[in-house]
């Protein structure tokens, strides 16, 4: 299972790195730039994501 640690306040997208985040940040189509989530593309989405670096895996 992987650990989710950035995540669209918008639309509930879920990242597990910077590194994650900046593979979707480049349209495969057009080769465009997106600055926030690939999803949402506003240009507020980076505004949108929230970086959860101190979450603990869940022990079940």
């Amino acid at each position: 299972m992987t650990e989710i640690t950035i995540r669209c306040t918008n639309c509930g997208l879920g990242f597990e790195s910077d590194y994650d985040l900046e593979q979707n940040l480049v349209d495969q189509d057009t080769g465009e730039i997106h600055d926030g989530c690939p999803t949402c593309e506003t240009d507020a989405y980076l505004m949108d994501l929230i970086k959860y670096p101190d979450l603990e895996p869940a022990n079940d």
